[in-house]
C-alpha cells in the first residue's frame, strides 16, 4: 500500500530537481492526465504479461515432477518481466507487478501442479512478512541512527491526527453499512467485532 502511495505521487508529481510548472488548474489537469496515462499503461502491462504467463503454464503443461523447478522459475520471471516492461517504458513497476499478480492468481494459479500450488501459497507468506518486518525494523533503527530534524515535529504530529480522521471517515461509515446488511445471527469472531475493533486494527501499515 505505501509502495502504491508514493508510486502514485511520482506519476503525478515531479521529483527533486526537475523543472516543476506554474501551479493552476491546467497544471493539475495535466498531473491527471498524466496520472491515468501512466496507470492505464501501467495496467496494460501488467495484464499483458499475465495472460502470457497463463498461455505459458497452460500449454507447456509444466506440471510433471521433473519441471518442478522451472516452473517454480517461471512463476516468478513473468512478474519481474512485467515489472522492468513497464519501467522501461517509462511506467509504474509497481502497478504492472501488482495487476500482473491480480492475474496469474486467477488464471495462471489453476494451471500449476499440486505441489508448486502448496509451495507457492507458503513461500509468498513468508516472503511478504519477512519483507513487512525489515521494512519497519529499519524505520525504528533510523529514528535513532540518523540526525532528524526536531522542528518537524508538529508537522508529524498534525499529519498522524488527520491519518487517524480520515481512518475513522473510512471504517465507521463503511462498518455501519455492512452492519445493515448482516444477518442478525451472526456468530462467531464477527459477533463480538466493533468498528472500534477495525479502526485500531493494523494501525501499524
Amino acid at each position: 500500500q505505501s509502495s502504491m502511495l508514493a508510486d502514485g505521487r511520482d506519476m503525478a508529481f515531479p521529483a527533486p530537481g526537475m523543472p516543476a510548472c506554474a501551479a493552476g488548474f491546467g497544471s493539475v489537469i495535466s498531473a491527471v492526465g498524466m496520472f491515468l496515462k501512466i496507470f492505464s499503461g501501467s495496467l496494460g502491462v501488467g495484464c499483458l504479461m499475465a495472460a502470457v504467463a497463463s498461455l505459458v503454464f497452460k500449454h507447456l503443461d509444466l506440471t510433471h515432477e521433473e519441471f518442478f523447478p522451472m516452473e517454480n522459475v517461471f512463476l516468478f520471471a513473468f512478474p519481474y518481466m512485467a515489472w522492468m516492461l513497464a519501467e522501461s517504458l517509462e511506467l509504474s513497476g509497481i502497478v504492472a507487478i501488482l495487476f500482473c499478480g491480480f492475474g496469474m492468481d486467477v488464471y495462471a494459479f489453476i494451471n500449476l501442479s499440486d505441489a508448486t500450488q502448496e509451495m507457492i501459497k507458503k513461500m509468498v507468506k513468508v516472503m511478504a512478512f519477512g519483507c513487512e518486518t525489515f521494512v519497519f525494523v529499519y524505520m525504528g533503527m533510523a529514528l535513532s541512527l540518523f540526525e532528524q530534524a526536531w522542528f518537524t515535529m508538529p508537522a508529524v504530529g498534525i499529519a498522524i491526527i488527520c491519518m487517524l480522521y480520515s481512518r475513522a471517515l473510512n471504517v465507521y461509515p463503511i462498518c455501519a453499512l455492512v452492519n445493515m446488511k448482516r444477518p442478525s445471527e451472526c456468530c462467531g469472531a464477527c459477533a463480538t467485532r466493533t468498528p472500534a475493533h477495525v479502526f485500531c486494527g493494523q494501525l501499524y501499515g
